[in-house]
């Protein structure tokens, strides 16, 4: 249905860092990347090892723009605190398309490491694998956030994929519930 370069950039598109800040049982995250695409992430965090996560992406394109997609995405993230701030997991990603295409899925395994710089800042890097039927590739991302004020946190990162020459920045904000 698609060639793999077109599917890489459109998985890519689609696919934003797994790691949130896991000082609360519950987090909401407002991601807004240079693909003109936002991410809505709710997470959910029931014991001190694991933590369930759900995305929603707008596309933010004028809806009278030819360039504008009309595409819901979602997935679930299944995430393990493996050792002190290491953690590993895997998330289902699905882009149900209008009628002109099928729908597009794909899981992602990902590794990610966080780092406290001074007490004040989080450093996190990650490796992810995104596999599709014959389609995979690697991911890469770095991603930095401080709190700001009582339960707000605010973050920057980039993510960048390692088969193409195909990079993204993004900065969000996180309200702990």
């Amino acid at each position: 249905l698609f060639p793999n370069e077109n599917t890489e950039k459109k998985i890519f598109n689609y696919s934003f860092t797994n790691i949130n800040p896991k000082i609360s049982k519950y987090s909401f995250t407002v991601l807004k990347s240079n693909n003109n695409f936002t991410n809505f992430k709710l997470s959910w965090v029931p014991s001190e090892n694991l933590i369930i996560s759900t995305n929603y992406i707008n596309d933010n394109k004028s809806k009278n723009s030819s360039l504008s997609e009309n595409n819901f995405f979602y997935c679930i993230n299944f995430t393990l605190l493996l050792k002190e701030n290491i953690y590993s997991g895997f998330s289902i990603n699905t882009i149900k398309f209008d009628n002109t295409y099928n729908t597009l899925k794909w899981v992602e395994y990902f590794f990610d490491k966080k780092f406290n710089f001074k007490n004040t800042i989080n450093f996190n890097f990650g490796l992810s694998y995104l596999y599709r039927e014959n389609d995979s590739f690697f991911k890469t991302n770095i991603y930095l956030n401080k709190e700001i004020y009582y339960n707000f946190i605010i973050s920057f990162g980039y993510e960048g994929l390692t088969s193409i020459s195909r990079n993204k920045i993004y900065i969000g904000i996180n309200y702990l519930l």
